[in-house]
C-alpha cells in the first residue's frame, strides 16, 4: 500500500497505481467530515474511493482526530480524546462512516501514532487510547460486523514498550482484526552505530516480542500484525554510501520483502507528498524500484527459503501461470548463496529490473547489503529449488508486568511516512455452499518430546470454505488440531505449495489453541496446499503435526 496525503489525492492515486500499489492509505479526518454535529459530509471520500475503484485499488481509511465541536484546541498537537463525551461522538462518526461504506472493502485504522504527543496532545495516554478505540470498534461492528478494523499504528511499539503493553492491557486488542504498527526503528541504518549491519531484519524479533505481548494481554489470542507506515528514508544515509537515494530504494524493497518473510502481508510505503522527504512523488530510483517489484510480484504468493545465515530467501509462486522466482537477499554485507542443487533461471535481476546474471544454469551467486534484493526468475518447466523451511526467530522471555499507566512524556515526533501489496479483506460476504473436508491420515505417534519442549500437536484437520460476494469469490481455509502441551507460549501455522518441503510460518495463536483460519481472500487456488503446525516456548518449538493438504476449491 502507499500513504499520500488528501490535499493531492488524485494526483498520488495514479501515480500509486502506475507503481502497482493495491491500496492507499488516507486520513479520514473526523473535522473535516461533521463540521456541523450530527451531520457527516463524506462526499470528498466518495470520490477518492471512486477513483481508487477505478484504478483497481481499496482504500485504508485513519479515522483520526479529534474535532472542534467537542474538544478544544491543545498546544503541541491534536487533542486527545479523553472524556466519555468526547469519544461518545467519535463513535457516532465511527458508525455513521461503517455503515455509508458497508461492504465496500474498506480497512478502518482507529487513529494514527497515539503515542506521539503531536497526534495526541497534550501527552499520549494509552488508557484513554484504548477506551477510544474500543468504543469505536463496537460503533462500527454495529453498523457492519463484517468490516475489518486495524488498531491505530504505533510510531515506536518496539522502543516505547511500556505504551504499547499498557494500552493491549488496558484492552485495546479485544476485537481488533489486527495490530498496527508503523516499522521506522528497524529500516534505518543511519540510526547504528555499523550502518550496512543494522536493516529490517531486525524487526524479526520484534514481531516476535509482540506476538507474545499479545497472548499475554489479549487472552492467549494473537492478532495478525499489519504495517501501516514505512520508509526507509534517503535523508542521513550518507554515513553508508554517496548514493543514498539508490540505497534507499533498496532498504525500502528490502524491508517489503522482510515484512512478507515475517507474516506482515499488510503494509504501505510513506509517502505520495510533492516535496516530501522520501520523494515517491518524484521519478527517481526509490518509485522505480518500487515499481519494479510490485509489478514482477503481482499476483505471486510466497513460501520462505533457508539458504544460509546473513541471507533471507522466499521462493514465489504465481498460482495461475506456475512461474516461480526466488527473492534473496544479504542482511550482512557481502555474501553467496550456494543453492542445494542447480537450478536453471531466465534471468537475475535487482531492484529495478536491470539484469545481473544471464540466463542459464547456476549453483551459487554473491550480493551484499549495497547491491540490495536480486529477484531470479526460474526457467519455465524446471524442477523446485526443493527449498527447507526458513529459522524462525528465537521466542522471546515472557515480558515484566506492565507498569500502571503513568503519563510520561512524548517520544519527539518523527516523520511520518508507509510493502508489498497484500490481499484486500472481503467485504460482507454472503455464505456459499461448504466443500467437503479434506480427510486428514492419521498421525503416527511422535517421540516423547525433550524436558521443557512443548508435546506436538496431533490430528490437524483443514476444512476449506469460500463466500461469495457480487464481485469475487473469498475462500478461507480452517485448520483444527489436538492441543497436547501445557506449557507453549503459542501455536505457529507453517504452509507449503509442496507436501514436504518449502514450509514458512503464515500465522501465530496463542497458548491453548486448537484453530486457525488461513484466509486467501480473493487469491485465485490453482495448486495444493499443505499445512502444519507446532507448539513453541522459551526452550524451543516441538516437533510438527501431521501435514494436511487442501486441493484447489
Amino acid at each position: 500500500g502507499m500513504f499520500p496525503w488528501v490535499s493531492n489525492w488524485s494526483q498520488s492515486i495514479s501515480r500509486a497505481h502506475s507503481m502497482g500499489f493495491g491500496r492507499a492509505r488516507f486520513d479520514f479526518s473526523w473535522n473535516s467530515i461533521e463540521q456541523q454535529q450530527g451531520v457527516y459530509n463524506f462526499s470528498l471520500f466518495d470520490q477518492i474511493y471512486n477513483t481508487l475503484a477505478q484504478n483497481g485499488m481499496k482504500p485504508i481509511f485513519i479515522m483520526d482526530y479529534n474535532n472542534k465541536l467537542y474538544a478544544p484546541s491543545v498546544s503541541g498537537g491534536q487533542p486527545g480524546v479523553s472524556t466519555a463525551s468526547d469519544r461518545a461522538a467519535f463513535a457516532r462518526f465511527a458508525n455513521a462512516a461503517a455503515a455509508h461504506y458497508k461492504g465496500k472493502g474498506v480497512i478502518w485504522e482507529i487513529w494514527n501514532e497515539p503515542d506521539l504527543t503531536q497526534f495526541w496532545a497534550p501527552t499520549p495516554n494509552p488508557t484513554d487510547y484504548a477506551a477510544l478505540a474500543q468504543a469505536a470498534l463496537g460503533a462500527i461492528r454495529s453498523a457492519d460486523p463484517s468490516a475489518y478494523v486495524v488498531t491505530g499504528g504505533l510510531s515506536h511499539p518496539y522502543w516505547d514498550s511500556t505504551y504499547t503493553k499498557q494500552a493491549m492491557a488496558a484492552g485495546l486488542l479485544k476485537g481488533f482484526n489486527a495490530f498496527s504498527i508503523h516499522d521506522y526503528d528497524a529500516p534505518n541504518p543511519h540510526e547504528s552505530v555499523n550502518p550496512p549491519n543494522y536493516g529490517p531484519e531486525n524487526q524479526e524479533a520484534w514481531f516476535n516480542t509482540f506476538r507474545q505481548w499479545m497472548s499475554q494481554y489479549n487472552g492467549g489470542q494473537v492478532l495478525p500484525i499489519v504495517n501501516t507506515e514505512y520508509a526507509a528514508t534517503p535523508s542521513n544515509l550518507s554515513r553508508v554510501t554517496s548514493n543514498t537515494l539508490d540505497y534507499a530504494a533498496k532498504l525500502n524493497v528490502r524491508l517489503s520483502l522482510d515484512d512478507y518473510y515475517s507474516g506482515v502481508y499488510i503494509s504501505a510505503v510513506y509517502g505520495m507528498n510533492s516535496g516530501d522527504q522520501y520523494r515517491l512523488d518524484q521519478n527517481n530510483q526509490v518509485t522505480s524500484a518500487l515499481t519494479y517489484t510490485n509489478t514482477l510480484l503481482a499476483n505471486y504468493v510466497g513460501d520462505n527459503v533457508n539458504y544460509g545465515s546473513n541471507m533471507r530467501a522466499i521462493l514465489f509462486h504465481n498460482p495461475s501461470t506456475n512461474q516461480q522466482i526466488i527473492a534473496w537477499w544479504s542482511t550482512s554485507g557481502q555474501q553467496t548463496v550456494r543453492f542445494p542443487s542447480p537450478i536453471s533461471i531466465q534471468g537475475a535481476y535487482n531492484v529495478y529490473g536491470q539484469q545481473v546474471a544471464n540466463a542459464g544454469t547456476i549453483t551459487s551467486f554473491t550480493g551484499s547489503t549495497l547491491g540490495g534484493p536480486v529477484f531470479f526468475v526460474l526457467a519455465s518447466g524446471s524442477p523446485s529449488p526443493s527449498p527447507t523451511p526458513a529459522p524462525v526467530p528465537a521466542p522471546v522471555p515472557a515480558p515484566a508486568p506492565v507498569p500502571a499507566p503513568v503519563p510520561a512524556p512524548a517520544p519527539a515526533p518523527v516523520p511520518v511516512p508507509v510493502p508489498a501489496p497484500a490481499p484486500a479483506p472481503a467485504p460482507a460476504p454472503v455464505p456459499a455452499p461448504v466443500p467437503a473436508p479434506v480427510p486428514a491420515p492419521v498421525p503416527a505417534p511422535v517421540p516423547a518430546p525433550a524436558p521443557g519442549v512443548p508435546a506436538t500437536p496431533s490430528n490437524l484437520t483443514a476444512v476449506p470454505y469460500a463466500t461469495k460476494t457480487p464481485y469475487f469469490t473469498n475462500r478461507s481455509i480452517k485448520l483444527t488440531w489436538r492441543d497436547n502441551a501445557n506449557n507453549e507460549y503459542y501455536y505457529e501455522v507453517w504452509r507449503s505449495i509442496y507436501p514436504s518441503s518449502g514450509f514458512s510460518r503464515i500465522q501465530i495463536v496463542g497458548a491453548n489453541a486448537t484453530t486457525a483460519t488461513d484466509n486467501l481472500w480473493s487469491t485465485p487456488m490453482t495448486t495444493p496446499l499443505y499445512y502444519m503446525v507446532r507448539a513453541v516456548n522459551g526452550t524451543g518449538g516441538s516437533a510438527f503435526s501431521n501435514v494436511v493438504k487442501v486441493n484447489p476449491f
